[in-house]
């Protein structure tokens, strides 16, 4: 039987954060048990060894490359692409570093978009100083691949062993939520959180709970009108062509109670209403999933923690995680 390789597509993030120390750290012991992971970095010759120096790394084998079909199974390989003249100053948050978050994440999303890569793994970055040449804006990683990719909507799919929790809204601020969910919206999210769980995830019959925007869920109207104009009718409307959900539900009180357990996934209205729960029980463990695209894309649930750059306190559950994810859904994908 012919051994099926996985290209997983790893951008550096922030080279000033914590992405390089993880990929050049943490790698190669996720080939040891996964024979068939082919990991392609997108970085540089120059940025890759100044991190091997400044970790005092030695003895690490890895592959330098310009092209894909020349990465090899069991090892590093470094597909040399961001400019060579960026400054390292690991823990400060500078432009070169963003230059080079931007130049990593570009060409990780082409090879992404041309198929050359089966997943691609987007390490932290700051959305404050991420720079690409043609001054593209950047809100997120969810939102700039869901424009590359020209898919028509996505959803942030957070994701650990208990929990999988699903935005109705991503990076905006607080005071526009409320306009911006919509009947239209919600129905759209949701579909592509069944389909996901569906197809991603091989659960034949999600189960999905939906969450209220409004304190004590609007109390009949009193704090919002949102679940009674809104919420309870495209929950109604998806049940009746045969989705099992649930819901609105106060989000309080749901995660008190700990009702997640019966669920296989949550749709929450806002971005901190879903992850303030999710990263509370899974924080530096869980993954970052980019659902409703042709391309599988995940990340770690943290930012760049430039305060820990080159000390032992890295956490390498959520890279680890984020890389093992992928590849269980392109796995999936293929049955």
């Amino acid at each position: 039987m012919i051994e099926r390789l996985f290209k997983v597509g790893i951008t550096t993030g922030d080279i000033n954060g914590v992405g390089l120390q993880l990929i050049i750290r943490y790698t190669n012991d996720i080939l040891k048990s996964n024979k068939e992971i082919v990991p392609i970095v997108f970085s540089s010759i120059s940025v890759w060894n100044f991190y091997l120096s400044f970790l005092t790394i030695k003895n690490l084998r890895y592959n330098v490359i310009n092209k894909i079909c020349d990465a090899k199974k069991g090892i590093i390989n470094i597909f040399d692409c961001i400019q060579s003249d960026l400054v390292v100053r690991p823990g400060l948050i500078t432009k070169d570093a963003g230059i080079g978050a931007g130049e990593s994440l570009s060409h990780g999303t082409k090879h992404l978009i041309q198929k050359k890569i089966d997943a691609l793994v987007t390490m932290p970055v700051n959305k404050s100083n991420i720079f690409f040449k043609n001054k593209e804006y950047f809100v997120g990683h969810t939102e700039y691949l869901r424009d590359k990719t020209r898919s028509k909507e996505t959803l942030m799919l957070l994701i650990n062993n208990n929990l999988k929790i699903a935005t109705s809204t991503n990076h905006i601020p607080i005071s526009q939520v409320s306009s911006v969910i919509s009947k239209k919206l919600l129905i759209s999210k949701l579909e592509i959180l069944i389909n996901s769980l569906k197809k991603d995830f091989l659960i034949q019959d999600p189960r999905v709970a939906v969450l209220g925007l409004n304190p004590h869920n609007g109390d009949s109207g009193l704090v919002g009108r949102e679940e009674i104009e809104i919420i309870t009718p495209v929950v109604k409307y998806l049940c009746n062509k045969g989705f099992d959900l649930n819901g609105p539900f106060s989000a309080d009180a749901f995660f008190g109670k700990k009702n997640y357990s019966k669920y296989d996934a949550i749709l929450s209205m806002y971005h901190d209403q879903g992850l303030i729960p999710y990263k509370m029980t899974s924080f530096n463990k869980g993954v970052n999933f980019t659902a409703g695209m042709d391309y599988i894309r995940t990340s770690p649930d943290h930012g760049p923690a430039y305060d820990i750059v080159g000390t032992n306190k890295i956490n390498s559950k959520s890279f680890i995680n984020s890389i093992l994810l992928a590849k269980k859904i392109y796995k999936s994908r293929l049955v």
